[in-house]
């Protein structure tokens, strides 16, 4: 999302129709949910195909929105209906991934948007046979606020927004051509000859007794306004962040605007000799002041090349009414309302590289302008025990995607050893210029980076035009850096010091030290110091600084060393690089570890599951020998009751014939012949009878038992019925328990996933099939069929 400028973005879904909704009797809507806030859509009619034909837009922060996106939070959308009765009934819903949303910057917001069929899921069973789907796109673009709209934000970090403007385009002088590009560069001049890059870098420190400017309307009464200041830059208008503090007392900004150009040093010059910064303080609509910012001395003959030392304006811009003969207000105090701006020019170190870039009409509402977050909280009020002001160069920026690139490190520049220089800045003497009502004095001399201060508390002659010399006025600043850029450097962060009376209140405007020496040299300079609430000159001073060259580890203990020690940023960017460096290298080791990681794992995982299914395969196999040992004995345990039976029977039928025939034998063995066959026709004759008679009573016999069935009888099969069914409960138990066995371990078995589940599924295909063939339903029939026979013969 770099590509989207602002603080605030809109995530936009657009739905257009749907289809396969042929099913719908009701109107119907979209609910979309992102993160906890719904928007619904208009009610269409029914139909195969609904058009719907709208746009639901979200604005969210951009850190909010890439902490969502992290996270993998989708973005839900949901189909209802609701009837004549007001009921809600859900369509079906779908959930879209913001990672996947198509992220359109402004410039190509015209281009058509992709579209997609989204299913939808969720849906009634009698309805998934329709497949309804959703015609959708998601798409994150940049958020553009109505003309009069301002972002109220709870943050501390101050900002720099664009005041949208009909007349921000205008400039003073058409002479310059003036395109800006879609990279974010303004090219000033003719596109074939304005090739080389710049960044004009505008530095805003503080606004002091802005109070004068406030008319009598405004001093007696609480305004609701917000106070901000308007800058224009190359046809460009930014407003600061507005302000509530007291306006009588110091406005620290700490703001940085960073613009990008493509020119030549020549037209540079010329554009701005006659192309001013108008600066703007407004309270609302109002507009209470104006100053300017002149740039002809920015760059001059004797300051063309840039790349050595940049040029480099620090003045005081005194406000004036707008009035057309607009003065400068002044107080009882002699106070004047006055901001404190920073301008450099320097060249970008890439520029070998540049290539050209392609010029487009930059339109009226929407102007491409880089700026740079301060790490400051805006408005503030700065107590007596910080210095006079921070620093314009203590500004810590963040770079967007106008902000210079950062310059590349060769390897000369990489064996380049550090190296700790210590500026020796000493005031020699002192010649005052302007009556001062006291003798007492506090010299504060300034860090140039961070808010350390040194006083010292003098006590003098306040004679006018007589030069005083002076002791014990001397600082050391420590610098770390290299040979090579130890000068660049000293221009770059230079000591302040100030001069204040014995109430610690600022007589004089903050001075910097002349630091154009070389290492072991001795230079001395004059300084006109101005007043702090005027331009008239205050005093005269006498100025010696030294450049001298320690080792890293020498640790200085003096009261009057300016530590921290500043330190060039190309150590930063070094070691940026090995650090970014070791993070790689650390990855592919923490990626490679992972790996051998993952293998082992998976080794451990495809162990554990083979020996798992070994000790599965075991039991079954157990389980499988443990049944047929079973069903052998008692096939065997039958086939014995059968022969034992069988042969009591056989023993029965032997025992009752012998019987008999002893009986006759004893009977007949002592009587005559002829009462024997007498006896024999007889029993002849009788067993003839008896054997109608049982032919007769064996046909009636037969006949009843075809009809009907006695009471004994009935009552021995309902008996033997009822132990039969026992049996079959017991026997579908006893199949149950092995079929539930058996699922567990067919479920065991499937879980594991391996390649040999086909092999093991048709074994146990094979098992399952011998374990039916040998099931007791079989042996359970045969022991009923054997009882009932038995049954049978004992009856007859």
């Amino acid at each position: 999302m770099n590509q989207l400028s602002g603080k605030f973005v809109n995530v936009v879904l657009a739905i257009e129709e749907g289809k396969g909704m042929d099913f719908l009797k009701y109107p119907v809507n979209i609910l979309a949910n992102f993160n906890g806030r719904v928007l619904e859509s208009d009610k269409v009619e029914p139909g195969d195909f609904p058009a719907f034909n709208t746009e639901l837009v979200w604005e969210v922060e951009k850190k909010d929105l890439r902490k969502i996106r992290t996270s993998n939070q989708p973005l839900r959308v949901e189909c209802v209906t609701m009837d004549h009765l007001t009921r809600k009934e859900r369509v079906g819903f779908t959930l879209l991934s913001l990672r996947s949303a198509m992220i359109i910057p402004l410039k190509d917001v015209k281009q058509p948007v992709p579209f997609h069929w989204q299913k939808l899921i969720g849906c009634q069973f009698d309805k998934k046979n329709f497949h309804p789907e959703l015609y959708v796109s998601l798409t994150i673009r940049d958020h553009l606020l109505p003309n009069g709209t301002e972002v109220e934000t709870t943050d501390l970090m101050p900002y720099i927004s664009e005041e949208e403007n009909d007349s921000v385009d205008e400039l003073i002088d058409k002479s310059f051509a003036v395109n800006y590009l879609e990279d974010g560069y303004v090219q000033i001049g003719d596109p074939a000859i304005a090739t080389k890059p710049f960044t004009f870098n505008l530095l805003v420190a503080r606004a002091m007794n802005l109070d004068t400017l406030l008319p009598e309307v405004l001093v007696f009464r609480q305004s609701k306004e917000k106070y901000f200041m308007s800058f224009k830059i190359f046809g460009i208008t930014i407003k600061t962040k507005p302000f509530y503090t007291e306006l009588h007392e110091d406005i620290y900004l700490n703001e940085k605007i960073v613009v990008r150009i493509l020119s030549s040093l020549d037209i540079l010059k010329n554009f701005f000799a006659i192309q001013p910064i108008t600066i703007n303080f407004f309270c609302g609509r109002d507009k209470l002041g104006m100053t300017s910012i002149d740039l002809k001395n920015l760059i001059t003959e004797n300051n063309m090349d840039i790349s050595i030392i940049p040029p480099k304006i620090q003045s005081l811009y005194y406000f004036k009414f707008p009035s057309p003969n607009g003065i400068v207000p002044k107080d009882v105090k002699m106070r004047s309302p006055y901001i404190e701006i920073d301008t450099t020019l320097r060249e970008s170190v890439d520029s070998s590289r540049q290539v050209p870039r392609s010029p487009y009409s930059m339109p009226s509402q929407r102007k491409e302008v880089s700026f740079s977050e301060q790490g400051g909280s805006g408005d503030q009020k700065i107590s007596g025990a910080e210095p006079l002001y921070n620093s314009l160069e203590s500004i810590q920026t963040k770079s967007l995607d106008v902000t210079p690139k950062i310059s590349s490190i060769n390897e000369k520049d990489t064996l380049e050893i550090n190296k700790k220089f210590v500026l020796e800045a000493s005031i020699k003497s002192i010649t005052w210029k302007m009556h001062i009502p006291t003798t007492k004095f506090i010299f504060k001399f300034l860090h140039p980076t961070t808010s350390v201060f040194i006083t010292v508390f003098i006590e003098m002659d306040n004679a006018l035009d007589e030069e005083l010399f002076l002791t014990s006025l001397t600082v050391k600043m420590p610098y770390i850096s290299t040979d090579k850029h130890i000068k660049q450097l000293l221009q770059m962060w230079k000591p302040k010091f100030a001069i204040l009376d014995e109430n610690d209140q600022a007589i004089s405007k903050t001075n910097y030290f002349n630091t154009n020496v070389q290492y072991s040299e001795y230079v001395t300079s004059m300084v006109l110091m101005e007043s702090a609430y005027s331009k008239d000159i205050l005093a005269e001073v006498c100025l010696s600084v030294s450049l001298e060259e320690y080792d890293l580890e020498d640790i200085e203990e003096s009261d009057l060393l300016l530590n921290p020690p500043v330190l060039d940023e190309m150590i930063f960017i070094k070691e940026l690089g090995d650090l970014q460096k070791w993070k790689i290298e650390e990855l592919d080791k923490f990626e490679a570890g992972l790996g051998d990681i993952k293998k082992k794992e998976l080794k451990k995982l495809e162990d554990e599951y083979n020996e798992k299914k070994n000790d599965m395969q075991e039991q079954l196999e157990q389980q499988v020998d443990k049944c047929r040992k079973l069903q052998d004995d008692l096939t065997k345990k039958v086939e014995v009751m059968k022969l034992e039976k069988d042969l009591t029977r056989r023993r029965n039928e032997n025992n009752t014939f012998e019987g008999i025939f002893q009986e006759n034998w004893k009977k007949y063995l002592t009587a005559d012949a002829k009462e024997i066959i007498e006896e024999l026709s007889r029993a002849q004759r009788d067993n003839n009878y008896l054997r109608d008679i049982i032919e007769e009573k064996q046909f009636k016999l037969t006949n009843v038992e075809k009809n009907t069935l006695t009471k004994e009888q009935t009552t021995n099969l309902l008996q033997e019925l009822k132990g039969l069914e026992q049996k079959f409960e017991e026997a579908q138990q006893t199949k149950k328990y092995f079929k539930d066995q058996w699922k567990k371990a067919c479920d065991e078995i499937h879980e594991l996933r391996t390649e040999d589940y086909k092999q093991l599924q048709s074994s146990i295909e094979i098992s399952k099939q011998t374990l039916s063939e040998l099931s007791l339903d079989k042996l359970l029939n045969d022991e009923c069929c054997t009882n009932n026979t038995l049954n049978s013969d004992e009856a007859l």
